[in-house]
């Protein structure tokens, strides 16, 4: 009897207990006894790490400016799921702090963007278009300029043109490549940032002729060799510092490597007074080439693209490190783009998957004279030697 009476007081001790502690939950506010959300939690400052892998700890570059450039983005198909599904930022989150770290941003703009009803183009096979709220995208990844030099910025003939630029602009973004007459077409911009000033022009060598302007006609800036020589050497005049950029949109689809054709016209380009090539179209990333101590990026590849074709590649984002005009290092910067094999949203690969396909990419560089260095998942070219001391 005694055992049980026991029994009974340390039972009815412990609801005692309980009960106390349930009310001073209540008295001094429940927060204190939830866990912190991830969100509440402090974050780290990634700036302030490098990552180690075995091929290294990656580069840390102070005082330069960053330029980023990604490859062809549109809006459709798998993109178009995607935002439907999650919205326009979980599927692109982790590209937004990359972007972010930049002093500039770009990309191919593969796709027209409409307000209205506009009637495409009916002669192609692939006609894309995106809608003006897709440009929330655009202004989560902070982008400046847009690329239209390429085979899809007239899918929906002058009208559609006409609306993509209205819609930009008043989103300040600067569009370029294409344009409502010729002269407009072919003209560059100009973007400073620090003490570095670009010049960059955007043409394409693709499409269908009736969609190159000409003239008061509308359309995509052509690549003419020996006009593309005349323009450059006009607004860059000899013993200016300013860094002129062409974005060439051109080379045969999935293929990995450059024609021969194409090396030659890059020379030109080079001899001509232009500082720095970035190429795309083929969806799939191509080597990079170094003449006359001039970086040509043969193609990056797709960025935020709805293909799941089966001959796809993950691509390239180049992050390109300037001291005043003087271009010192490009880092490359891996992204995920085998979706007929995986459906990840989009995102950088993690180091280890970068490592292994970047020595694949540095075979395709090795092949144009050019050596790639790996480290922690990210690839380097280094045309100032010196930054290589930065850690």
């Amino acid at each position: 009897m005694k055992e049980s009476s026991h029994k009974f007081s340390k039972t009815l001790c412990y609801f005692c207990f309980l009960f106390l502690l349930l009310e001073s939950v209540s008295l001094f506010g429940e927060t204190e006894f939830k866990e912190l959300s991830e969100k509440e939690l402090l974050q780290p400052d990634l700036k302030k790490y490098s990552i180690q892998t075995s091929t290294g700890r990656s580069y840390r570059f102070s005082g330069t400016t960053k330029v980023i450039i990604a490859g062809d983005t549109m809006f459709n198909w798998m993109v178009r799921e995607k935002i439907k599904a999650k919205g326009y930022s979980k599927p692109f989150e982790e590209w937004f702090p990359i972007f972010a770290e930049a002093d500039l941003r770009f990309l191919n703009l593969e796709t027209p963007i409409l307000s209205s009803e506009i009637e495409g183009t009916k002669e192609k096979s692939f006609v894309f278009y995106a809608e003006e709220e897709d440009t929330k995208l655009l202004k989560l990844l902070k982008v400046d300029g847009v690329f239209l030099g390429n085979n899809h910025a007239m899918d929906f003939e002058r009208e559609g043109l006409q609306n993509t630029i209205q819609v930009l602009e008043g989103k300040s973004i600067q569009a370029f490549g294409a344009g409502l007459d010729e002269k407009s077409a072919y003209t560059p911009r100009i973007f400073n940032s620090g003490q570095t000033n670009l010049l960059i022009y955007s043409i394409s060598e693709v499409g269908q002729r009736e969609h190159f302007a000409k003239g008061n006609k509308a359309g995509v800036a052509y690549f003419y060799e020996s006009k593309m020589e005349s323009l450059v050497k006009q607004a860059k005049p000899k013993g200016s510092e300013q860094v002129a950029l062409l974005s060439l949109h051109w080379g045969w689809e999935y293929n990995p490597e450059p024609t021969i054709g194409q090396k030659k016209s890059a020379h030109k380009m080079i001899d001509a007074g232009f500082d720095i090539l970035i190429g795309h179209h083929p969806h799939v990333p191509q080597g990079i080439e170094i003449y006359k101590g001039k970086p040509i990026l043969y193609s990056l590849g797709n960025f935020i693209f709805g293909s799941k074709n089966n001959y796809l590649n993950h691509n390239i984002v180049v992050m390109l490190h300037f001291k005043a005009n003087k271009l010192v290092v490009m880092e490359l910067i891996p992204a995920f783009g085998k979706f007929q094999e995986q459906d990840y949203d989009y995102h950088p690969l993690d180091p280890r998957p970068a490592d292994l396909f970047l020595k694949e990419y540095a075979v395709l560089c090795k092949k144009l004279g050019t050596d790639l260095i790996i480290r922690a998942g990210r690839g380097y070219v280094f045309l100032d030697k010196t930054m290589m001391r930065s850690e």
